[in-house]
């Protein structure tokens, strides 16, 4: 299954640590995606509060999302897609609504790959 990634780390300016543990992350779901066979054929990421939707990587994710050219969103878990409920169940609405499926890397793990 073709797959994106997408990560947020809360801090709005960014600094040497948050962009390595960013990078770190990112590479871990990767590598998670790949190891069940996934293929990832994009990775967005932000630094930004959850509870806004003004993100950049989100949007960008969101537009190629609409694109169809993936059928899931690979997460580290589901509080970096929004840090309230509200915001959370719009945003997998939107990409339910577009044919993707949202994994959290943790799943992974727990069936088998490291």
């Amino acid at each position: 299954m073709k797959v994106f990634i997408y990560h947020r780390i809360d801090s709005s300016s960014p600094n040497d640590m948050d962009r390595e543990l960013m990078n770190c992350h990112l590479s871990c779901m990767k590598k998670a995606a790949e190891c069940h066979g996934h293929t990832v054929v994009g990775m967005f990421h932000d630094f930004a509060n959850g509870l806004s939707l003004e993100r950049p990587g989100l949007g960008f994710l969101l537009d190629a999302v609409d694109g169809r050219s993936a059928e899931g969103v690979v997460v580290k878990d589901f509080s970096r897609i929004g840090r309230d409920g509200f915001t959370a169940e719009q945003i997998q609405r939107r990409l339910r609504s577009a044919g993707c499926r949202v994994f959290v890397e943790g799943d992974f793990r727990r069936k088998g790959c490291d």
